[in-house]
C-alpha cells in the first residue's frame, strides 16, 4: 500500500489528557513554580528551551518509582486510539511529537503503535530524577526540522503532512 501522508500529534492534552509536567510538578510540590515559569515562556520573557530546563530541575529528586505511577495513570484522550487505527489503516505513517517526555511518548507509541515518537528524555541517577533533560530539546522549532527528517525519510511530500496539537 502506497503512504498516504503523514500524521504527527503532540502527546498532552492531545493523544493524552493530562499535562505530563504538570503531573509530575503536583507530586514535586512544585506546581505553582512551573505553572509560572510556563506562563513566561508563553508570554516570550524566556525560551522554550530555557522553560524546560528550569522546570525540569524543579523535579529533581523524584523517584522513578513514583514518576512511573504518574506516568501508568495518564489516560489517552478519547478517540485517540480510534483515531490512529483508522489513519493507520488508511496508509497513514502516524506519529508524536512531544515537549514532554520520553517516559510517555514510548508508552504512548507502544499503545497505539505509532510509527514515530520523540520528546525530551528526563535523566534518571541512582533511582530519582536528576533535574536534567539530555538530548535534543523538543522546542517548536526542532518539531518541524522532525517533521521534515520523518517525511524525507518516508518519501512524503510536506503537503502530504498534518499535525495535530493543542
Amino acid at each position: 500500500m502506497r503512504k498516504r501522508g503523514l500524521v504527527l500529534f503532540d502527546l498532552d492534552s492531545t493523544l493524552i489528557e493530562e499535562e505530563t509536567l504538570d503531573e509530575l510538578a503536583k507530586l514535586a510540590g512544585v506546581e505553582e513554580e512551573v505553572k509560572r515559569i510556563t506562563r513566561d515562556a508563553m508570554e516570550g520573557r524566556i525560551n522554550y528551551e530555557e522553560s524546560l530546563k528550569r522546570r525540569v530541575s524543579l523535579l529533581k529528586g523524584l523517584a522513578v518509582e513514583d514518576v512511573m505511577k504518574v506516568v501508568s495513570r495518564l489516560k489517552l484522550t478519547k478517540g485517540a486510539r480510534e483515531t490512529v487505527e483508522e489513519l493507520k489503516s488508511r496508509g497513514y505513517v502516524v506519529g508524536v511529537i512531544s515537549g514532554g517526555f520520553t517516559i510517555v511518548t514510548d508508552r504512548v507509541k507502544g499503545d497505539l503503535d505509532l510509527d514515530y515518537a520523540y520528546a525530551n528524555e528526563l535523566v534518571f541517577r541512582d533511582g530519582k530524577l536528576s533535574g536534567e533533560v539530555r538530548g535534543r530539546v523538543m522546542s517548536p522549532s526542532a518539531k518541524g526540522d522532525i517533521l521534515e527528517e520523518i517525511a524525507g525519510r518516508e518519501k512524503i511530500d510536506l503537503k502530504d503532512t498534518i499535525v495535530v496539537g493543542d
